[in-house]
């Protein structure tokens, strides 16, 4: 018996953007340990296209950073 793998998206094209979907900072979250403007430089670093900022029950300002990162999308 031989097994095969099948991949569906395989002939489609486009472009790969990677990020994160989850993320909280220390400002905002008690879960969190690392500072938003700390997180974002990391994130930016490892060169992602994106950051989901998901701090609980709180909405971020999010103006300052945005400015200062404008290549990355913040959802």
């Amino acid at each position: 018996m031989t097994a095969s793998l099948n991949n569906p998206y395989a002939d489609l094209q486009g472009t790969w953007i990677r990020g994160s979907f989850h993320g909280h900072c220390c400002e905002n979250s008690a879960c969190a340990s690392v500072p938003l403007a700390e997180s974002v430089r990391r994130y930016w670093e490892l060169g992602v296209g994106f950051v989901t900022l998901t701090d609980h029950d709180v909405v971020t300002d999010l103006a300052a950073i945005r400015a200062r990162y404008p290549e990355l999308a913040f959802l």
